[in-house]
């Protein structure tokens, strides 16, 4: 069966030369098959299984040649369709971390709990701030934002140190200096310990009030404990952003359920900003403002408050175990926020990327319409 499937090979490639033969037919009718190797005014050369044969052109009425084989053309490529969808890009995104408690210490205040992330009824039962790596867990985080997430700013809503001592304010703010971003860090409790902490954060970060504008949105940075001068600030600053969707953002919750309030009380914490309610309502009067983000309660919270179109909610602390920050990104319609966990101070200082794991957190449905301007109550 072999031998018969190689003869009828070598028998189809003995036939080529005929099947793709020129043909030159003589006056008389004669044909002559082969290859036409020359053609001039007065003769033709073809080349024969018998030879070269030069004919004359008075001898022949017609010479047939036969056209190479077109090669077969290379497949071409679709072009991209025009409805093919990308993937959305959003306006803009920005990282949320808080309560960074940096301190210089050896030691740590007792052995970390089994499960850090433990709660009841929502609220988080085991609270251990790893002090020792503080400064690592910081500097771990700030280089893992910067090759991984790359945001487009950084909002850090204090308790940035332990103690306020001016040295681990220089510190730590040396750290969030190498963020490839811009950075905004508000004043928290911790960061303010007696008169001494209060004025050692004004003397390294300059300001506990600031705002600024990113693409058609507005974000507004109040401290933990506002004066009458800057709450007047705060209500002139939203009167110039009515136009804009209002990001505000401080270190102690505004707004908290009667449970939270519950839970801090009995743990004998304060969980609410100094003066909220005159905030509160000056964020509800002007009705743009679409989010708080606050720190101190080292909790991932999610609230509304009754009569307000607001998302109160607060990041767990960098510094304690698990070790989470949560990334925004903005599109026109909504809000995505995605929470990272680094685990353990380890983890995180050796900047391996498979270290830290991310999950969906929550997504924030937007009014499409345009922000309009709102005429405030007389007061």
């Amino acid at each position: 069966m072999r031998r018969v499937a190689i003869f009828a090979v070598v028998i189809l490639w003995a036939a080529l030369p005929v099947l793709n033969a020129d043909t030159v037919i003589l006056t008389d009718g004669t044909k002559i098959e082969g290859k036409v190797v020359e053609e001039t005014e007065e003769h033709v050369k073809i080349e024969t299984e018998n030879g070269t044969k030069t004919i004359p052109r008075d001898s022949i009425r017609e010479v047939r040649k036969q056209e190479p084989p077109k090669s077969p053309e290379p497949e071409k490529t679709p072009a991209p369709s025009k409805d093919k969808v990308e993937p959305e890009k959003p306006l803009f995104t920005f990282v949320h971390l808080t309560d960074s408690h940096c301190l210089t210490t050896k030691s740590n205040p007792g052995k970390p709990p089994k499960d850090p992330a433990a709660t009841l009824v929502g609220i988080k039962i085991n609270h251990w701030k790893d002090l020792v790596n503080s400064f690592g867990i910081l500097s771990g985080t700030v280089n893992y934002i910067n090759k991984e997430v790359k945001p487009n700013f950084v909002i850090h809503t204090g308790d940035v140190t332990d103690k306020s001592s001016l040295a681990d304010l220089k510190k730590a703010k040396k750290i969030l200096d190498t963020l490839k971003c811009p950075y905004h860090a508000c004043q928290g409790d911790h960061d303010a310990v007696k008169t001494e902490g209060v004025y050692n954060y004004l003397k390294v970060f300059k300001k506990r009030c600031a705002s600024f504008d990113c693409k058609d949105w507005h974000f507004i940075m109040m401290g933990i404990y506002p004066s009458e001068k800057e709450l007047k600030w705060l209500e002139e600053d939203l009167d110039k952003s009515k136009e804009k969707k209002v990001v505000f953002f401080t270190h102690r919750l505004i707004a908290a359920s009667q449970l939270v309030r519950f839970a801090f009380k009995q743990a004998g914490v304060a969980c609410l900003m100094p003066k909220a309610e005159k905030v509160k309502k000056a964020l509800k009067e002007h009705g743009n403002v679409v989010m708080v983000l606050s720190g101190h309660v080292h909790m991932n919270l999610w609230m509304r408050e009754e009569g307000m179109d607001t998302a109160f909610t607060s990041t767990d602390a960098l510094g304690e175990r698990p070790h989470q920050f949560k990334l925004f990104k903005i599109y026109e319609d909504r809000i995505e926020i995605t929470l990272f966990t680094g685990h353990t101070a380890s983890d995180i200082e050796s900047g391996e990327k498979g270290k830290w794991t991310s999950k969906a957190f929550r997504t924030l449905k937007l009014s499409v319409e345009k922000v309009e301007k709102k005429k405030l109550p007389k007061k």
